[in-house]
């Protein structure tokens, strides 16, 4: 049976609603090797996607998306935030989005990979660990954002603190601490 015209036009116009951006081609020269996402973040953590706010009142390129996913921090990996994130976005269908690349992941999990250059759903209750940098343009005031690597793994879906893509990215964080870290001069250790 023929859904009526009026019908399919209503469900046509939700369905771009929902997912503007889909239309705009991507395109891109190179993603950063996941090492150099990594040191770039200012802030990861691993979060669950809690609720969904409309008026999204963030970055310009998302405006359409019309609202926001607010992410209750489980456990920040590195540098410090509060107990919620938030980022543009949508809640999806309710089904998984896992990264289907091994880790370490060098490419966008799936809903980034429809010419929009940025996975920007999400499903309520799962758990995300979030690569985010602060927004330092005029306007934002240092918002926290996950989109700032186009076609990278910066907002990735996974199973909980043991998922391979967390622990490669805490042994990294881990590295990179004793890379930095200054060695003592000579007469400091006596």
């Amino acid at each position: 049976m023929a859904l009526p015209t009026r019908r399919v036009s209503i469900l046509a116009t939700a369905a771009a609603l929902l997912l503007p951006t889909a239309s705009v081609a991507c395109s891109v020269t190179g993603i950063d090797a996941p090492e150099s996402l990594v040191a770039r973040a200012d802030v990861i953590v691993r979060a669950r996607a809690d609720s969904y706010r409309d008026n999204n009142q963030g970055e310009p390129r998302f405006q359409d998306l019309q609202g926001r996913v607010y992410f209750r921090v489980i456990a920040t990996l590195k540098g410090s935030t509060g107990e919620f994130v938030n980022v543009p976005g949508v809640f999806g269908p309710p089904r998984d989005d896992f990264n289907d690349r091994p880790v370490p992941y060098n490419f966008v999990r799936p809903a980034g990979r429809g010419g929009n250059c940025f996975a920007v759903t999400y499903r309520q209750g799962a758990e995300y660990v979030l690569l985010l940098r602060r927004n330092t343009s005029a306007d934002k005031s240092g918002d926290l954002s996950p989109y700032w690597e186009a076609l990278a793994p910066t907002n990735e879906q996974v199973t909980g603190a043991d998922d391979p893509w967390v622990q490669w990215i805490a042994d990294q964080i881990k590295r990179r601490s004793v890379i930095d870290r200054p060695y003592p001069s000579p007469a400091s250790r006596h």
